[in-house]
């Protein structure tokens, strides 16, 4: 008998999903501040945030070129629903809303300072931006489109990415195809990528490449190397595909639906390709398009104050690892970011120079001036912040060089004096990068901040070959590089 249940309107699906988003940012944040509560003394807590990650997947409908109604391919542009895209776009600043809540609860729980600032370091990041598709593509409708047979090869897609497993013999199980075809049917499957083109005026300006990367997993010049099949290079993993593609801005491998929904004015085919997709946002594109990037902000008691031209993903756990005083194993990639208050960390050094007992008279004498060369480098009027320098910053440099000259002046010095002269020397360039990182920010000369960073590089060698007063030196010029205006 037929139901008695009649489909929800979108506006309380909608009303639904926006309980949801509430409420489970709502427990997200409980989980973490319980986890904090219960352990009030750990180096470091990791919090997940689903939002707004789920509600611009669902309504960033923010491109003419989308259907407001994914059954109507004619409810693009003019015919768009301007009330449902108001709502949509209440949508997402609600998501935006309840994420900021959540971070300004964790910021509560750990309090701040007189000054507003967090009294734990307190990092917010994302893993990508966002950008809205309007067609999505079928990658198995493409592979029969181009006459390829599906047993040899098929294809995993996750967003806008594809990969494209052929069944080769000895490496798949169960494989099927030989060495002399697996060339051929790479370069055929690469050609065919390069040739899909989206040629429908009510989604172009013109014929348009529908995929913008694609790569090839390399083979090598010997068809019977036993690595064949099994090369990999920057782009070609282990586990990828043997042909790799990620679309263009605008298409997404999601979204196909069932049944599919022709876009205005393609032709009616039983199987398309591209079609009108069931929801709005995407990421996982080319990761230099300025929409994909990432946020990134931090905050607390060791973190200075300063902008950030651009960072990478991989630099948030060596920074941490830095902040933490743990030493980044040679596995994790990415590099630290300057994000420490170099003024704290010779206060720091200055302490731990303070503490030191025992030694002959000498090393006690030499352990004295090198406090006193801190002294002279935390108490100068060169500081404009806890991380910056005035012009007169020389002196700084000046005095953290001598106090590292005198350590090393110690004769069989511990493992701890070695420790500090190290810390010194990478403070210095703490203080180096920061300059450079301000002088990207202000758009300085690029030919300048060459040569800033050349002389980072010049000093990260004279500490590898233990010279650390010579590094200082390397790193008082590319800050003196790099601040000049």
């Amino acid at each position: 008998m037929p139901s008695t249940f009649a489909s929800f309107p979108d506006t309380e699906l909608e009303a639904i999903y926006e309980e949801l988003v509430r409420e489970f940012v709502t427990y997200q944040t409980n989980v973490a501040l319980r986890a904090i509560s219960r352990f009030p003394n750990v180096d470091m807590a990791m919090i997940y945030i689903e939002q707004p990650d789920g509600s611009e997947h669902q309504f960033l409908a923010i491109d003419p070129r989308q259907a407001t109604n994914p059954s109507d391919p004619n409810s693009i542009g003019a015919n768009q629903d301007p009330v449902k895209l108001a709502r949509y776009r209440g949508y997402i600043a609600t998501a935006y809303q309840v994420a900021n809540q959540a971070v300004q609860r964790v910021i509560n729980a750990v309090g701040i300072d007189a000054n507003g600032v967090p009294n734990s370091n307190v990092f917010v990041v994302s893993d990508h931006g966002f950008d809205p598709f309007h067609t999505a593509v079928n990658a198995n409708a493409f592979l029969t489109a181009n006459g390829f047979d599906t047993t040899k090869i098929r294809a995993v897609v996750s967003g806008p990415a594809v990969n494209f497993y052929i069944n080769l013999a000895g490496r798949e199980p169960g494989g099927t195809v030989t060495r002399m075809e697996y060339l051929a049917l790479q370069q055929q499957l690469f050609n065919a990528l390069e040739n899909v083109t989206d040629t429908n005026p009510n989604y172009t300006g013109g014929p348009t490449a529908v995929f913008d990367k694609i790569y090839t997993r390399p083979v090598p010049d010997d068809i019977n190397d036993p690595q064949f099949g099994r090369l990999t290079n920057d782009f070609i993993g282990q586990d990828s595909g043997d042909v790799f593609a990620m679309l263009r801005t605008g298409y997404n491998f999601d979204g196909v639906q069932n049944p599919v929904v022709i876009r205005k004015d393609d032709p009616v085919v039983a199987n398309p390709v591209l079609s009108v997709s069931n929801f709005y946002g995407a990421h996982g594109y080319d990761p230099n398009i300025s929409n994909m990037s990432a946020i990134f902000f931090a905050a607390g008691p060791d973190i200075g104050r300063g902008t950030l031209r651009q960072i990478q993903t991989v630099d948030v756990a060596p920074t941490i690892l830095k902040l933490l005083g743990v030493e980044a194993p040679s596995t994790v990639d990415g590099k630290a970011l300057a994000v420490r208050l170099p003024k704290n960390l010779l206060t720091g050094l200055r302490d731990q120079l303070n503490a030191l007992v025992g030694g002959d008279p000498e090393t006690q004498r030499r352990y004295r001036n090198a406090v006193d060369a801190l002294n002279r480098a935390i108490d100068s009027n060169a500081w404009l912040d806890g991380s910056h320098l005035r012009n007169n910053g020389d002196m700084v440099f000046a005095a953290v060089a001598n106090a590292a000259r005198e350590l090393l002046e110690i004769e069989n010095p511990s493992s701890s004096v070695t420790a500090i002269v190290a810390a010194l020397a990478d403070t210095a360039r703490e203080l180096a990068q920061i300059a450079i990182d301000q002088a990207v920010v202000a758009n300085v000369n690029e030919r300048q901040i060459a040569a800033a960073q050349q002389k980072i590089q010049e000093g990260d060698a004279s500490v590898a070959s233990g010279d650390f007063v010579g590094a200082i030196d390397s790193f008082k010029h590319a800050w003196q590089g790099a601040s000049r205006r």
